[in-house]
């Protein structure tokens, strides 16, 4: 494995790590607002594991594919699935759980291009 793909790998697994705290802090911010998940109809924890499964298969993805283009074409495609799979029932959580998953994997992607970069001027 050479660095740059070391280096891909440590952020986005970085991110996974971050996506479960912020993800935490978010259902605390959620439940104050809105009260309890179960009054709202839905189990929270099976959508919670299904969207961080999503979450880290998506990461791989992006990972995997070589063009800046088609990363964020991907990381559109997913942001839009999430939220019009959640919209009409869960409006506050389409555009939380999309914003999330789709944000974070754009940080990584960039901090993974800002890293990249630094590397290569340090490097000289």
């Amino acid at each position: 494995m050479s660095v740059r793909q070391g280096l891909g790998v440590g952020v986005h697994l970085l991110f996974c790590v971050i996506y479960i705290f912020l993800h935490d802090c978010l259902v605390g911010i959620y439940v104050s607002f809105y009260g309890g998940f179960t009054s709202r109809g839905i189990a929270i924890a099976m959508t919670s594991g299904l969207m961080f499964y999503l979450f880290a298969f998506m990461n791989f993805v992006v990972f995997c594919i070589s063009g800046f283009k088609w990363k964020l074409v991907v990381i559109f495609l997913l942001m839009i699935s999430i939220f019009f799979y959640f919209y009409p029932r869960y409006p506050v959580r389409a555009i939380v759980y999309s914003l999330l998953e789709g944000g974070l994997i754009m940080l990584a992607v960039f901090l993974r291009i800002w890293l990249e970069k630094w590397l290569l001027k340090v490097g000289r």
